[in-house]
């Protein structure tokens, strides 16, 4: 995350996540992941990503679970904080 100059207290980040439909079953959701984190080791992945300037966060189903509440609740909090509204 990176932190605006003039803005106190503000960070902004993007990220990318995998997800699949709802009741997807625990051992193909287990075998998606692992390959995903296969991916993410390769030294050509790797390399990529440094170029890039982008860092990975591998993570379990839980943990990307977890993270997705707490980005709803955080980015939640901002929307109703400065009142915004869909147009």
């Amino acid at each position: 995350m990176s932190t605006r100059p003039g803005y106190p207290g503000f960070e902004r980040s993007e990220w990318y996540g995998f997800v699949g439909p709802a009741g997807l079953p625990p051992g193909v959701t287990a075998r998606m992941n692992a390959t995903i984190l296969d991916a993410l080791r390769q030294p050509g992945a790797v390399a990529k990503y440094r170029e890039l300037d982008m860092a990975t966060m591998p993570m379990t189903p839980a943990e990307f679970r977890t993270f997705l509440a707490e980005e709803t609740e955080r980015t939640t909090a901002l929307v109703r904080a400065a009142n915004i509204t869909p147009q």
